[in-house]
Order: structure tokens, then C-alpha cells, then sequence
């Protein structure tokens, strides 16, 4: 179990990004770290399981221009690494994290189909100015996302996002209400207006964000 969390599209001091991964760091006890991008600032809690001393995060690949904060595990990553290398992509680590940055670049959105496994990461391209969010297609891992100031914030747990300045605590009566009747609230509501649950990938586009 890791913590991911982050702001997209918004002007915000890496210490807010890094006051997220605070509250969430039980999920991450080993390391942490947060690295600011031209759109976002990300950060992540990290358990270390595989490689401990060269998966830190959030990770970057070869020339530092593909950046990702990982929570989860890829199944079938050592297949991919090994394709990777073949067509020439150097691997700093043994992390099944380091495989998405390098896919990315060799197969952009396409890549979700080659992942198996339970995962939710933001990855972002800075050289081309885009990138996504995602999540599993069964929603193993938690990925809890809200608008915030114009922009995107996301996070593994909904209290990361409630630390950030100005985010408001309202209750969602409607979330409320099928927590009573159901045990729990089905996505896409949360017990607060704030936060949304999306399922599906987020596409981050230069000029905005939208749900697919």
C-alpha cells in the first residue's frame, strides 16, 4: 500500500502537496516525496516492497521528461519491462513504477491496455504537455478527485484533499443517505460535495480535464 496525491492545473506551493502526503503517510511509512511539474504538483507515500533503494517516487524516466506517482502493482510488469529494454529503454530500478513512464512514451493512452494488475497513478508528459489519471478497471485501489481552484485535486484517501486551503467541508446529503441505507456510499458520490470518485481514466489535457 502506497499514498498517492496531487493539484493539476493550479498555481500551489509544493508544501500544501506535501501536507497531503502527511496526512495520508501511514499507507507510506518508508519514504515520501513531492516534485513540482509546469501543471501540477504531485506527491507520494511510499511502502517499499520492490527494489527499496531505487523506487523512489514520484519517478521520472531516462531524460526526466515522464513523471509518476504509483500506488498499486503491475502484474504482469517483468513481461513489459523485458519488451521495453529490447526496444532500447534504459531502466534505472527493478520497480514495476518505472514501467509506466517508459510505456507511456512508447505507447502514449495505449498502454492501459497492456497493464494487468490493481493501480492508480497520475503520470504526466512534460514534453508533450499531457498525461492522465487513472484508475483499475475494478477500482481496487482508491483514487479520490475534486475540483479545486480552476484545476484538479487528487489523492489515494478524501482527508489529503480536505488539508488544502479553502476546501470545503460540505456534506453531500445524497451520500449521506446511502450510507445509511446501503453500509456504505457507491461511487461516483462521496459523504462530501467536494469529492468525486471516478472510475474510468481521467485525461489531462493543456487546456483541461476531462472524464472518459
Amino acid at each position: 500500500m502506497c499514498g498517492i496525491a496531487g493539484v493539476i492545473n493550479v498555481g500551489i506551493a509544493p508544501a500544501h502537496v506535501a501536507a497531503m502526503i502527511d496526512k495520508i503517510r501511514y499507507r507510506g511509512v518508508d519514504e515520501s516525496g513531492v516534485h513540482v511539474l509546469p501543471r501540477a504538483v504531485i506527491g507520494h507515500a511510499r511502502l517499499a516492497v520492490v527494489d527499496p533503494e531505487n523506487g523512489k517516487q514520484p519517478m521520472c524516466n531516462t531524460d526526466e521528461t515522464v513523471w509518476v506517482t504509483f500506488n498499486g502493482e503491475i502484474y504482469n510488469y517483468v513481461e513489459l519491462r523485458e519488451e521495453l529494454k529490447a526496444k532500447g529503454y534504459k531502466f534505472k530500478s527493478r520497480c514495476d513504477t518505472e514501467v509506466l513512464v517508459h510505456l507511456w512514451r512508447e505507447e502514449g493512452e495505449k498502454m492501459l491496455d497492456r497493464l494487468i494488475g490493481m493501480f492508480a497513478f497520475f503520470l504526466w508528459d512534460t514534453k508533450n504537455d499531457r498525461g492522465m489519471l487513472v484508475r483499475d478497471r475494478q477500482g481496487i485501489k482508491p483514487c479520490f478527485v475534486a475540483e479545486y481552484q480552476g484545476g484538479v485535486a487528487f489523492a489515494s484517501e478524501m482527508k489529503a484533499i480536505m488539508t488544502l486551503p479553502g476546501m470545503k467541508r460540505e456534506v453531500n446529503a445524497a451520500g449521506l443517505k446511502d450510507v445509511f441505507a446501503f453500509n456504505y456510499c457507491p461511487p461516483p458520490q462521496t459523504c462530501l460535495r467536494a469529492s468525486i470518485i471516478w472510475s474510468r481514466v481521467v485525461t489531462c489535457c493543456s487546456k483541461a480535464i476531462r472524464s472518459r
